[in-house]
């Protein structure tokens, strides 16, 4: 075959139609530049590196080939470090040549040069003529817009960049100066917006007069009111004496109560006429000092509860926070009640997510988790997976504990988080570990049955504190290869052992002789009763998780993917562990993790 045929014009369209640059070039014995020359020569468009790999990725051998090689971790770690490689290499070479102060003010002096300008204008007016142009890069706009914020997306999810960007946003703002500094930006860049509108309207008022009368037709115009024309339209000016007359009448406080006052009973007639009278609005008072649309206002419901919410809010249909919440939830803060105060769905502690019992008083809070809500019969996102841990971790940042349950457990284990919960508030019976006698256990089935959120487990030792013949608290370990672990503990419902914990953890060491391990629940502890006696921390676990379907809750180790087949009907083996699961109708739910402690 002759070399020579990128030369004909029509050969050149014809192959250049199903073949790329490179092609061609391989087939004529060319170099790619030589074949892009000609295609310049012939005014024939080339294509973009995009449509280029769409047009590769037709040929199904070459498609197939690529996806066999995007399957190996080898090749997708050999393109990464490639990339990582790219960027380091122009990054370097880019702060090696602008170092160069010759080459700085070279490249300074022709940016800023009028005729550069020019050139530079007037080839972006010509290219942005082009229809075909305008909308590629729309496209090409609203394709980087995604990616961005799918890459600030990923980047908040972590949650030690987010806890790190977090701190850094906190200490910047607490200093006065860095403070000072960009509310006067901030006002800076309000004065010129307000001064560029200024200007322009100065210099295109006609323009824009004329553009405003005749985009009001024959019937629109009938439909403005007389004083909205005259005003508005007629008078343009007027808007400046009006705006500066309500100003001033704003600052009388006569004016401004007259107002509000219309305002409240303008809002009351609403709510009405919105929630059918539901609501008493006896108590709703709109202050002197505070504007209608950021001052909550105080409603009672017919239920009795009094709550605030934002008259807007109000109209758009929210309603009382008591009657939304679920029948066991209700049943959890008419328990606390009982004790003390509480807020329900709160927002203003960790802005802006929401906690939805809050005791400011002892300083915790309470999570209830709906399983449907809270679970997924598809692959999760990282943010979905570390969701309740973060959640817990904000609250942690604030001094705050946060207790977290699924409705299940406050179905079938009732007593214990009323028992959790009045340690909490400080009403459980107290007693002193030195007084009572410690003893093996020969079976702690039934009391960690009746005093564990989790039930028992199978142990190889326990020990137990009594009170006479009463079993008080008790602690099970389980030998894995060189240690031990401490699988479950717990005291009898209501109480609470003072230095119970640190009395069992060191008769256990003596007795085992080995290092101890165990894991707190971030659901509902905070481990601070194995901080207490001695022991460290060791790491914070990643989220845990377990699968349910109806009254059917199967561990994450009773689903492990060579067990499947045993408890499933339709087991695939090319598919995943959570894959099959989720084809037989099972649901994924995450937990908050675990805070691991140890003990040499």
């Amino acid at each position: 075959m002759s070399t020579k045929l990128y030369a004909d014009e029509s050969w050149l369209r014809e192959a250049y139609e199903t073949k790329s640059i490179y092609d061609i070039a391989a087939e004529c014995d060319a170099a790619p530049t030589t074949i892009r020359k000609y295609l310049k020569r012939f005014n024939i468009k080339t294509r973009s590196v995009s449509e280029s790999m769409k047009l590769k990725y037709q040929d199904n051998e070459y498609s197939d080939k690529k996806h066999e090689q995007w399957d190996s971790e080898e090749y997708k770690e050999k393109h990464r470090t490639v990339a990582v490689q790219n960027v380091e290499l122009k990054s370097k070479i880019s702060k090696g040549l602008w170092s160069d102060n010759e080459f700085r003010k070279k490249q300074e002096d022709h940016r800023h040069t009028n005729e550069s300008k020019q050139k530079i204008s007037a080839a972006v007016k010509k290219k942005w003529e082009d229809t075909e142009y305008i909308e590629k890069h729309e496209k090409l706009f609203g394709q980087k817009s995604k990616m961005f914020t799918r890459v600030v997306t990923k980047m908040w999810q972590d949650l030690e960049y987010a806890k790190r960007m977090t701190d850094q946003s906190n200490r910047l703002w607490q200093d006065e100066e860095y403070k000072q500094k960009h509310l006067q930006g901030m006002v800076g860049a309000k004065e010129k917006i307000s001064q560029a509108a200024k200007a322009l309207w100065a210099t295109k008022r006609d323009k824009m007069l004329a553009a405003i009368k005749s985009s009001q037709t024959a019937e629109s115009q009938q439909k403005k009111s007389k004083s909205l024309r005259q005003f508005y339209i007629d008078n343009p000016d007027r808007i400046l004496e009006i705006s500066t007359e309500s100003k001033h009448n704003w600052t009388i406080p006569e004016y401004r109560a007259k107002i509000l006052k219309r305002y409240q009973s303008r809002f009351i007639d609403k709510a009405n006429k919105k929630h059918q009278d539901a609501f008493d609005y006896g108590e709703v008072e709109y202050g002197i000092h505070e504007t209608a649309a950021t001052r909550k206002v105080l409603i009672k419901c017919d239920c009795g509860h009094r709550f605030r919410q934002l008259p807007s809010n109000h109209l758009v249909g929210s309603m009382c926070p008591r009657c939304l919440i679920s029948q066991s939830q209700r049943e959890i803060a008419d328990f606390i009640s009982v004790h003390t105060e509480y807020t329900l769905n709160d927002r203003s502690v960790i802005y802006p997510y929401e906690l939805d019992i809050l005791v400011s008083q002892y300083n915790f809070a309470i999570e209830f988790h709906g399983l449907r809500w809270h679970s997924y019969d598809v692959l999760e996102s990282a943010r979905e997976k570390s969701y309740l841990q973060y959640k817990y971790l904000l609250a942690e940042s604030t001094k705050l504990q946060l207790l977290q349950f699924f409705d299940f457990q406050w179905e079938l284990k009732q007593d214990i988080i009323k028992s959790i919960l009045l340690n909490k508030l400080g009403l459980s019976q107290k007693y002193d570990a030195r007084k009572l006698t410690i003893k093996p256990i020969d079976t702690a089935q039934e009391f960690f049955n009746q005093t564990h959120l989790k039930g028992y487990h199978p142990h190889t030792i326990a020990l137990g504190l009594y009170d006479k013949q009463e079993l008080i608290m008790a602690i099970s370990f389980t030998k894995r290869k060189d240690q031990h672990e401490i699988t479950h503990m717990s005291a009898k419902l209501g109480t609470i052992v003072r230095g119970g914990v640190s009395k069992l953890l060191k008769h256990a060491h003596k007795l085992v002789k080995t290092p101890i391990y165990t894991y707190a629940d971030l659901m509902h502890s905070n481990g601070l009763g194995y901080q207490n006696a001695g022991m460290e921390l060791a790491s914070i676990t990643k989220p845990g998780y377990f699968y349910y379907k109806g009254k059917i809750r199967l561990s994450r180790y009773q689903c492990q993917k060579h067990k499947l087949h045993k408890i499933l009907q339709d087991f695939d083996p090319s598919l995943s562990e959570s894959l099959n699961m989720f084809n037989n109708g099972f649901r994924r739910v995450w937990d908050a993790g675990h805070l691991k402690f140890t003990l040499n």
